[in-house]
C-alpha cells in the first residue's frame, strides 16, 4: 500500500512538472512573431465500418514552430447512402456532412527530420439528407453537429521543403442528428505528402 502511494505521488509530481513545462513552452512561443500557414488534406473516417474520405482546407499562424492555431472547412467528399423510412415506404437517402473547424496544435518533439505534435480540433457544422420521394427531390432540414477531434500527428522531412506524414485520432460527436441511426463517432486517420510552403517561399522569394 505504501509503495502504491509512493508511485502515485511520483506520477502526480512528474505529470505536474510536464504540464508546467508545456505551459512555459507555449507562453514563450506565443511571444514570437507568427508566420502564416495553410494546407489541404484528406482524412479518412468510418461510417458503419465503411471508410469514407473527408476533405479539409485550413489556414492559420505558426508561433516559433511550436504552437499553431487557425481554422478551416471540412466536408464528407462522397454522400453516404442510407435507407430512410417514409410512411410505409423506404427510400435511399444521401447523407451529407460539413463543418467549420478551429484547431490548436502543440509540437512536443522536433529534430532536423522528425516532428511530432498534438493537434486539438473543435468543429461546428450540419448533417442533411437528400432523397427522392413521389418524383420530388426533397432536402431535409439541416441538423446541428458539434464535434471534437484529438489527434496525434507526425512527419519526416526528406528535404527541408518536402516530407511524408501521418495523423491518427478519433472524432467525438457532442451533438448529432438523433433521427439517424448512423453515428459519426469514429477513428480518423490520414497518410500525407507535405510541401512546406514557408520554406519554399523563403528560399525562392
Amino acid at each position: 500500500m505504501k509503495l502504491f502511494r509512493v508511485f502515485f505521488l511520483l506520477f502526480i509530481f512528474f505529470s505536474t512538472e510536464a504540464i508546467s513545462q508545456v505551459a512555459d513552452s507555449i507562453k514563450i512561443s506565443l511571444q514570437e512573431r507568427p508566420s502564416p500557414t495553410w494546407g489541404l488534406s484528406t482524412k479518412y473516417t468510418f461510417i458503419d465500418g465503411l471508410k469514407k474520405p473527408v476533405l479539409s482546407a485550413k489556414v492559420g499562424v505558426d508561433f516559433n514552430g511550436t504552437v499553431r492555431m487557425g481554422g478551416g472547412f471540412s466536408y464528407l467528399q462522397e454522400p453516404y447512402y442510407i435507407d430512410k423510412s417514409i410512411r410505409n415506404d423506404v427510400v435511399s437517402a444521401a447523407m451529407n456532412f460539413r463543418y467549420l473547424n478551429y484547431y490548436l496544435e502543440y509540437v512536443y518533439y522536433k529534430t532536423r527530420h522528425w516532428e511530432f505534435s498534438v493537434p486539438l480540433q473543435v468543429g461546428i457544422g450540419f448533417s442533411r439528407l437528400n432523397y427522392c420521394y413521389n418524383n420530388a427531390n426533397i432536402r431535409d432540414e439541416k441538423k446541428l453537429v458539434l464535434l471534437y477531434e484529438p489527434v496525434v500527428s507526425g512527419h519526416y522531412k526528406i528535404f527541408p521543403w518536402f516530407g511524408f506524414g501521418a495523423d491518427i485520432g478519433y472524432r467525438f460527436m457532442w451533438v448529432n442528428d438523433n433521427s439517424l441511426d448512423h453515428n459519426f463517432n469514429s477513428p480518423i486517420y490520414a497518410f500525407k505528402t507535405i510541401l512546406f510552403w514557408d520554406v519554399l517561399y523563403k528560399k525562392y522569394f
